[in-house]
């Protein structure tokens, strides 16, 4: 069925600080740009129970999860894989490997999450979403989930929270290289070089990427997810090039304040195989985009009390449609969509006391989006936003905290004239914690107020129709979570838990729906309703043998009165994702040259979806079984990594029944010095 095993040689070097490092210097001052030694080690306090993989560092008072790098370094992984057993969130993406892929988190649209990389959002201006096929693993040191709430450091609160990628910044000299080929035609090259010091240093990286994607798949021509008329197909025009290159310094100033900058340009060609499996031939969609940021960090005293943060980011983003024979209902044989974005931020932290800590912060931006359709001028929006946020967290004793988050942003539209502000909302969220050695509690109760995005007014995407009657969303959250973690026995992994409950209700909720063109386009849900239990648990027993579950159970209901449809479930939700996981690891294996061996499988179980608000189209319940083996030599320079994706080959689907590769194996080698 056109499937074999990839290679995936990979030459690196892990030498860097550990990451536990970086989390605390993130939890100090919200982003690892801190320099650690500018407070005394003698004036460090440290509150909170064990660091969990249900924590992330920038805001312990909310719903976290922290993802690692050596979850990250699996052969022929796909972001989307790794957020996809990640409680809370739901992944959409739209063929193999190099495909676009988003994430939802918590019953929001991916539009409604913002990706930050760096600290510089990715969410573009032509679909509103961030594309997380185009963000490289190999570069990214360790990812930061917030479920519902976001930090102060997104520059909205949003409605379903926000998602950080901190990239491995360069410390010393050092080079890797790497190869991939993959099921499916995919094949991908890569190659990094740093050089510097401690003080400066610099890294550059370029990588490219290719896959056919022509993997089979039950067509049912035409039939959206009817069961007559089906047969095996492979897929077509579905082939992916992507360009991707890198520049990453860093640099420290007078032995306190940390500059970061950093620029990529990416460009993507791939064929649009139509939705509705109705095979096209000529459809075609080039994607471009150049983003840039510099960032810097400076500590204002010499005990560490007060520090300095200002960024400024530019991102420009450009996709052309090619259309000769009409087989994607875009009304014109050429669309070409451009973007750009402007970001600019300034914030202060001051310890104030022991007790007490306050953080500022203003953001302002500016974004435009163009479209051409067939050489024609068609549209051209702008949009300027601006914010003004506080946060604060206050200590009444050795347990007990209360927090808030209240912020003024001011957003102006417009397509034919200028406006600086025709969304003006104060925003905001409060919450109470109580912090133990072993454990931890918090609630939050929270304001939120979203205006459409460009992509979603007037962009087009391969999936997805911007509509410009949207209305600004806004609603009401609330969430309670506690966090469990003992101390460990021996070598045993210690136990841990997380358990969360949440509800969000909302008016003019932003959802979307499908046409029967095969895309889907955003509308308002007049008012609606989402609920949900979280939870997360992990354990080592036997001294070698680890297992962790995380499952989310969602309701996602339409509480429109006086609506037509007899469904009033939300669609393109599942309302329930079960991910369990079993890995065995030993270093102490004795048989020379390996010294430490490691074995994964997980499963991820995800329910059915409805297609469309009336109920009658459903995207079919999926799973998907998969098995990692890790082997490496006793003096850790060499890994060998095996990893198997869907190894049951279940039907995998995704967006409106589009379906999604099957078995895939690739196999690696790496080299550490």
């Amino acid at each position: 069925m056109g499937r074999y095993v990839g290679l995936d040689l990979t030459i690196v070097d892990l030498r860097r600080t550990s990451l536990g490092t970086a989390a605390h210097a993130a939890c100090v001052w919200s982003t690892p740009l801190r320099a650690q030694e500018a407070a005394p080690a003698s004036q460090v306090d440290v509150r909170g129970a064990r660091r969990t993989p249900a924590q992330a560092p920038k805001d312990a008072t909310v719903a976290g999860s922290l993802v690692e790098h050596e979850e990250l370094a699996a052969p022929g992984l796909r972001l989307a894989d790794v957020l996809r057993g990640q409680v809370g969130v739901q992944v959409t993406e739209i063929g193999g490997a190099g495909a676009p892929a988003t994430a939802s988190i918590r019953g929001a649209t991916s539009a409604q999450v913002p990706v930050y990389l760096a600290g510089v959002a990715l969410n573009d201006d032509i679909a509103g979403a961030a594309d997380l096929s185009r963000i490289p693993l190999w570069l990214i040191d360790h990812m930061e989930i917030y479920r519902g709430n976001a930090p102060l450091e997104a520059d909205r609160l949003g409605i379903g929270g926000a998602i950080f990628f901190e990239p491995r910044w360069p410390r010393r000299t050092e080079a890797g290289a790497g190869g991939m080929l993959g099921s499916f035609g995919a094949r991908k090259a890569w190659g990094y070089a740093s050089t510097g010091s401690r003080d400066a240093a610099v890294l550059a990286g370029v990588s490219a990427e290719a896959a056919t994607n022509d993997y089979p798949f039950v067509n049912d021509r035409g039939t959206l997810l009817a069961p007559t008329g089906q047969s095996v197909s492979h897929m077509t025009n579905a082939d992916v090039t992507t360009y991707d290159a890198w520049l990453l310094g860093r640099a420290r100033i007078h032995r306190e304040a940390i500059v970061d900058s950093f620029v990529n340009a990416t460009t993507r060609a791939q064929g649009v195989p139509n939705l509705a499996l109705v095979p096209s031939r000529e459809a075609r969609v080039s994607f471009d985009r150049a983003i840039g940021g510099v960032r810097a960090a400076v500590p204002l005293d010499g005990d560490g009390t007060a520090s300095l943060e200002t960024r400024a980011a530019l991102s420009l983003a450009r996709a052309v449609y090619s259309d000769p024979l009409e087989e994607l209902a875009l009304l014109a044989r050429r669309v070409e969509l451009a973007g750009a974005r402007v970001d600019e931020r300034v914030a202060l932290r001051a310890e104030v006391s022991r007790a007490l800590e306050v953080r500022v912060a203003a953001d302002v931006s500016s974004e435009t989006l163009g479209r051409d359709e067939d050489g024609k001028a068609d549209l051209r929006a702008r949009r300027l936003a601006s914010r003004v946020a506080t946060a604060a967290r206050k200590w009444l004793g050795d347990e007990l905290s209360v927090q808030a988050l209240a912020a003024a942003q001011c957003d102006g539209t417009s397509v034919t004239t200028t406006s600086t502000c025709d969304t003006f909302a104060p925003v905001g969220r409060a919450g109470v914690a109580w912090t133990e050695p072993t454990w931890e509690a918090f609630t939050n109760v929270g304001r939120y107020v979203r205006v459409p995005s460009l992509g979603e007014l007037y962009g087009i995407s391969v999936v997805v129709r911007g509509y410009p009657a949207l209305r600004p969303e806004s609603g009401i959250s609330a969430d309670i979570g506690a966090r469990w973690a003992a101390r460990a026995l021996g070598e045993t992994r210690a136990p841990w838990a997380a358990l969360g409950a949440f509800a969000r209700w909302t008016s003019d909720l932003i959802s979307f729906v499908h046409s029967p063109q095969g895309y889907a386009t955003p509308r308002n849900v007049a008012s609606a309703r989402v609920a949900g239990i979280e939870g997360q648990a992990g354990v080592g027993f036997l001294r070698w043998l680890s297992i962790d579950v995380s499952g989310t159970l969602l309701d996602p209901r339409d509480t429109t009165a006086g609506r037509l449809a007899v469904n009033d479930i939300l669609p393109f939700q599942s309302r329930l994702v079960l991910v369990p996981r079993l890995s065995a690891e030993s270093r102490r294996i004795g048989l020379y040259p390996i010294g430490r061996v490691r074995a994964e499988v997980r499963w991820v179980y995800q329910a059915s979806r409805y297609a469309d608000t009336a109920g009658l189209a459903v995207i079919p319940s999926q799973s998907s079984l998969d098995a990692e083996l890790l082997a490496q030599t006793s003096n850790e320079v060499w890994t060998a990594r095996f990893r198997a994706s869907d190894l049951i080959d279940q039907p995998l689907f995704d967006v409106v029944g589009f379906p999604l590769p099957g078995r895939s194996l690739f196999l690696s080698l790496e080299a550490q010095w």
